[in-house]
């Protein structure tokens, strides 16, 4: 079994701040790594919904995307593209890679 919460007493306050920066350190790696599998799933997502909606295999749609530096725009604007309709991201990076040269 695992412990659901453990007890710390430090023996002073130096030990005490160094104990809870170890844990802020975890907890945002924590997030970060969070983060990162859901930008994952969310990029895989997205190739296979524009595949579907493109008559492509997933592997072309990647590609074709990746060609066009469309995979790089979703990471570096996940944070705002994950919070809009799917479709409009859609329609959005069939124009993005038109603009760079894609032709679909």
């Amino acid at each position: 079994d695992d412990p659901y919460s453990i007890n710390i007493y430090p023996k002073d306050f130096e030990s005490k701040d160094k104990i809870e920066e170890i844990i802020k350190d975890y907890n945002d790696a924590k997030i970060a790594s969070d983060k990162e599998e859901d930008k994952i799933e969310y990029t895989v997502s997205l190739v296979t919904d524009f595949a579907k909606k493109y008559s492509l295999t997933t592997t072309q749609a990647f590609n074709y995307l990746d060609r066009f530096d469309a995979i790089n725009f979703i990471n570096q604007h996940y944070d705002i593209t994950h919070t809009l309709p799917f479709s409009d991201i859609l329609d959005d990076l069939a124009l993005y890679c038109k603009n760079h040269g894609g032709n679909l």
